[in-house]
């Protein structure tokens, strides 16, 4: 039967951390002591995030992506767009190919960085904490253009601000392209804005005969970081609050 330190250890391991390894309930020792101990240590990386891209990097290959995109719409324009079987036979997308030959690698990388890191590392309530403010924080990888963007936010938003003051974490989260992709941000424009009416101008010339999307403030980001980020939903902010704050 277990001792009452063990259901402790157990107790503390879990709730504090990730869950105990092999034979570390028996080496914890004091329970509180521990815990005291975690708060002191900052995350550790163990070097797992060596040689992975960078936000700027995968900014690049994606502007990358976009050109070979066109390049390849060109090529196939008045032309059945042309498929080959994968592994369970069914046809793949070229386009879909092509961005998993320039994304597919890193994107499994970074993936086994962050397990490899939560079953290695020694800093357990650390790494329950970034996984809490990710929760938080949380961006769909579901959506494409905020796919990319997810695990290097964790690495330069959050784990930074572990143990520093909410508002910075707040701040880099909010800033980072991660969020900004994901909420559309990069489509908000102000009333007021000469790129926006030039854009305007532009889409209204459209010779698919579609009718013209017209630019305008995206409220997305502002709503997203009152409602889920920061006050919460019985806040009685109105919705002139979340206007002016995304004008801001």
């Amino acid at each position: 039967m277990a001792t009452a330190d063990a259901r402790r250890a157990a107790s503390a391991l879990n709730r504090l951390g990730l869950g105990a390894r092999n034979g570390e309930i028996a080496a914890l020792g004091d329970a509180e002591s521990w815990a005291l101990g975690q708060l002191r240590q900052r995350a550790e990386n163990l070097g797992v995030f060596a040689g992975l891209p960078d936000s700027l990097d995968y900014l690049r290959k994606e502007a990358q992506l976009q050109q070979q995109r066109r390049a390849l719409k060109r090529e196939e324009a008045g032309q059945p767009t042309p498929t080959v079987p994968g592994k369970d036979g069914k046809p793949v997308n070229p386009l879909a190919r092509l961005y998993a030959r320039m994304f597919g690698a890193d994107l499994r990388r970074e993936a086994s960085a962050r397990w490899q890191l939560a079953a290695r590392s020694d800093t357990p309530l650390a790494e329950r904490l970034v996984r809490f403010w990710s929760n938080h924080f949380a961006v769909s990888v579901d959506k494409g253009p905020a796919r990319l963007y997810a695990a290097p936010m964790e690495r330069e938003a959050i784990r930074p601000h572990l143990d520093g003051r909410f508002y910075d974490m707040l701040l880099a989260v909010e800033q980072h392209p991660a969020m900004l992709r994901y909420l559309d941000q990069a489509q908000s424009v102000g009333p007021d804005s000469p790129l926006a009416e030039r854009v305007d101008r532009r889409l209204a010339r459209r010779a698919d005969g579609q009718p013209a999307r017209k630019l305008g403030l995206n409220e997305n980001l502002a709503r997203e970081i009152m409602e889920l980020h920061t006050l919460g939903v019985g806040a009685h902010y109105t919705q002139a609050d979340v206007s002016q704050f995304a004008r801001a």
